[in-house]
């Protein structure tokens, strides 16, 4: 009876916030530096005309990792509706399971594209490989690399430090982040991979989950707080 009034709770609190999502501030939500370089480089993807390089990692949508991929596929959903239908994201993907869903997300543009599948197997060096000769060959305005990745960053980070471009990391591998932070100001690290997306196309649905989480966080937090201090007492 208690979950029930519990699930029942944080229904009705979704719904309001949903209600009040296009008058809540979106400065309110938690600050998130990578997703203001990632509309920057997409104004100057529409400006140059030419397309920014998302590449979608190796982690498949039916494994552990499916979260991770699934984040970086609704990233390319939010760049594929943001660019310019001139220059649509140039793809990259390391697991067939990928492919169909990359494919789907891209024929949103008017010059539709198909990802590109590199490295069959998921080897990490070939994978990174393969994008450091897709970055060189397309000349992308940036680089946009989401998903499951681990060490292989580093050589996908030389392809953008020799092009002198912006490098956006967002991984759940350790190896990854570490290497993320060494080599970007602001990687996206645990949560803030899910919310990118949520962040650029600022629909009221998204902002009222993002809400909804950070109170549900809050209220998590007060209760363990409380817990802890009742224990200590008693």
């Amino acid at each position: 009876m208690s979950s029930l009034v519990a699930l029942g709770i944080i229904a009705l609190t979704f719904v309001l916030l949903l209600l009040l999502a296009r008058r809540l501030p979106l400065g309110g939500k938690r600050p998130l530096t990578g997703h203001h370089i990632l509309k920057q480089q997409i104004a100057r993807s529409i400006e140059s005309g030419r397309p920014i390089q998302v590449n979608l990692g190796r982690a498949s949508l039916i494994a552990q990792h499916a979260a991770t991929s699934i984040a970086a596929l609704h990233i390319l959903d939010s760049l594929v509706r943001s660019s310019s239908h001139n220059a649509p994201p140039n793809t990259n993907v390391g697991d067939a399971t990928l492919l169909p869903a990359a494919a789907t997300s891209l024929r949103r543009s008017s010059r539709s594209g198909l990802p590109h599948f590199l490295a069959s197997e998921a080897t990490p060096l070939a994978y990174a490989s393969g994008m450091l000769n897709e970055a060189s060959h397309t000349h992308p305005t940036a680089l946009v690399t989401v998903g499951h990745h681990g060490t292989e960053l580093a050589l996908i980070n030389y392809a953008g430090q020799q092009q002198e471009i912006a490098h956006l990391i967002g991984s759940d591998s350790p190896e990854g982040l570490a290497i993320a932070m060494t080599t970007t100001t602001q990687p996206f690290m645990g949560e803030d991979l899910l919310a990118v997306s949520a962040y650029l196309d600022e629909q009221p649905a998204q902002i009222a989950s993002l809400y909804l989480q950070d109170i549900a966080r809050w209220l998590l937090a007060v209760i363990l707080l409380l817990s802890a201090l009742y224990r200590l007492i008693t």
